[in-house]
């Protein structure tokens, strides 16, 4: 099976930036929503959802890189 693309150093540096950009998005989060003692149900629920989405970015970062090496 033939790859559609073929990655490059571009790809990578925008996958590190979306991770980035995420986690300080996630740091907000956080900060709005869980530095006080009014921890809502909904707030945990939103905050399992942002690390979910963090850890498929940098599952995504991840195979980038190994097509990247390969």
């Amino acid at each position: 099976m033939m790859k559609d693309h073929v990655i490059d150093v571009d790809d990578l540096v925008i996958s590190a930036n979306n991770i980035e950009k995420a986690m300080k998005g996630l740091e907000s989060f956080v900060y709005h929503n869980m530095s006080n003692t009014n921890v809502t149900l909904e707030g945990i629920n939103g905050l399992s959802g942002l690390v979910e989405a963090v850890s498929c970015l940098t599952e995504k970062h991840s195979n980038l890189c190994r097509e990247f090496s390969e």
